[in-house]
Parts: C-alpha cells; sequence; structure tokens
C-alpha cells in the first residue's frame, strides 16, 4: 500500500512541498518521496532541507581547543556509505533518545530520481563573518578568525 493510497491529499494537488529536516530522519525515505511528489502538480517545487550526511549525528566530533583554529574532526564508527538506523541520545530540546537515519547523499538523491524527479539545485549555505553572533558557541570558536570561507584543493 503506497503513501498516497492512505492519504487524504490528493494527487497532483500542490504547486510547492517544503519539507525542513524531515526526510532525513525517516526509515523509508522512498515511499516518503513518492507519496510527496505524488501531490505535486506537473511543474510543481519541492524543497527539501536536511543535515549533509558526511558528519555522523552521535557524539564523534571534537572542535579543536583553539579559538584561532578552524580544524574539526569526525571520526565515523562505520563505513559513510552504510545505510543504517541510529538510536541518538537526549540532548539540547530533546528529553529522551531518537532514531536518525544515516544515508550516503548518492542514495538521497537517488530517492529523488526513483520518484521521478530532477533535482536542479543543491546549496550548502555557508555562515557569513556578519552573522557569526548567530552561531552556537564551538562554532563562533573556531570560525571566528576566518574572514571567508578556505579555499578547497577540490
Amino acid at each position: 500500500m503506497s503513501l498516497m493510497e492512505t492519504s487524504s491529499l490528493r494527487a497532483s494537488s500542490f504547486d510547492l512541498a517544503i519539507s525542513n529536516y524531515v526526510l532525513m530522519d525517516l526509515p523509508d525515505i522512498q515511499s516518503a518521496l513518492d507519496g510527496l511528489f505524488a501531490t505535486l502538480r506537473p511543474g510543481g517545487i519541492a524543497i527539501a532541507i536536511f543535515s549533509h550526511p558526511c558528519f555522523p549525528k552521535d557524539n564523534t566530533t571534537t572542535v579543536d581547543e583553539d579559538p584561532r583554529s578552524s580544524v574539526v574532526t569526525y571520526r565515523w564508527t562505520h563505513s559513510y556509505f552504510e545505510s543504517r538506523a541510529h538510536l541518538a541520545a537526549a540532548r539540547g530540546r530533546f528529553t529522551s533518545a531518537f532514531p536518525t537515519y544515516h544515508r550516503a547523499l548518492s542514495d538521497d538523491f537517488g530517492a529523488f530520481r526513483t520518484a521521478g524527479v530532477q533535482v536542479t539545485d543543491c546549496e550548502e549555505p555557508r555562515l557569513q563573518p556578519e552573522r557569526f553572533h548567530l552561531a552556537r558557541d564551538e562554532y563562533r570558536k573556531r570560525r571566528s578568525r576566518l574572514q571567508k570561507p578556505p579555499n578547497f584543493p577540490f
């Protein structure tokens, strides 16, 4: 049974769909995308916002304590290309543990293609120096000395 068969939403009834940090936490992204895109009219637009999967979602991130450093270290307990569920510990506003689902970015994009969707843009926003004051303390520490994004050799 598809999502559309169990939904009260009519097929091809929306011009715009926005998913804000939802798709990344669903165990079955394919069914969700199939249902989401079935509700869009031809030519409709979907905006999907989610955390980049290259950053582990558990406590494997360390930040260099030197406030002049921009170094952050990520340690993986499994292969980046291995899709898997993870029970994240309670933190911040979350008062109990909650499931998250890691998939490689190519798996996420593949799910969009399988749903019959053409991805026209992928943007990775960068925090600009004039907005540093809005970031959490650890981010401000490691980025405070940078006036522009670092140049990467790739």
